[in-house]
């Protein structure tokens, strides 16, 4: 067995920091952001049935997956999702 010299180096680059814009157009910090020290741009509100989930007939527990993690992740950004109109495609249909 061989052991290169550098096998546990690694390369990276940093990100520069997003620039956040508040109501006012003043740049602010990203902790500003995530503590809502200033309000946020007005959410998003997807209201029951005015938005939809299209999935195959087949992906019908991911859809379920997907649509709990909306609604899970979209609380901290204060975006309110509601029940989707569900759309079912049937699976080997193209479109045409």
């Amino acid at each position: 067995m061989r052991v290169q010299e550098n096998f546990t180096s690694v390369g990276a680059k940093q990100l520069f920091h997003p620039k956040i814009l508040d109501p006012r157009n003043q740049e602010r910090s990203w902790q500003d952001y995530e503590g809502k020290k200033f309000p946020h741009s007005q959410p998003l509100k997807l209201l029951k049935n005015q938005w939809s989930i299209v999935y195959g007939s087949r992906e019908y527990e991911q859809a379920n997956i997907l649509y709990e993690n909306l609604q899970k992740a979209s609380n901290i950004f204060g975006v309110k999702v509601e029940e989707p109109q569900w759309v079912e495609v049937p699976e080997g249909k193209t479109a045409q």
